[in-house]
């Protein structure tokens, strides 16, 4: 119930906003294909027709997405100095 419930709301945030793709991270990314199967039916049966083909997926930094974005928004905010070694 829980899949097809955030299918039918990711099936709304789609049609409001119109995105290229929807990355899902977190818990939910590594849930299990019979998870993810009723998510993806769920939201392709909401969808108007042409943005069914919106592709759905999970992140590919797993549980290291927050601390990558943060990193990367930290970068951004400083001032720009000598360079440090990655």
């Amino acid at each position: 119930e829980a899949a097809t419930a955030l299918g039918r709301a990711l099936a709304g945030a789609i049609t409001l906003l119109d995105p290229d793709v929807v990355v899902i991270g977190g818990g939910f990314a590594a849930a299990g294909p019979s998870w993810w199967d009723a998510v993806l039916a769920s939201a392709r049966t909401e969808l108007i027709p042409v943005l069914r083909a919106v592709p759905i997926v999970p992140t590919s930094l797993g549980a290291h997405a927050p601390l990558v974005g943060a990193a990367r928004s930290a970068r951004t905010l400083l001032p720009h100095g000598p360079e440090v070694p990655a």
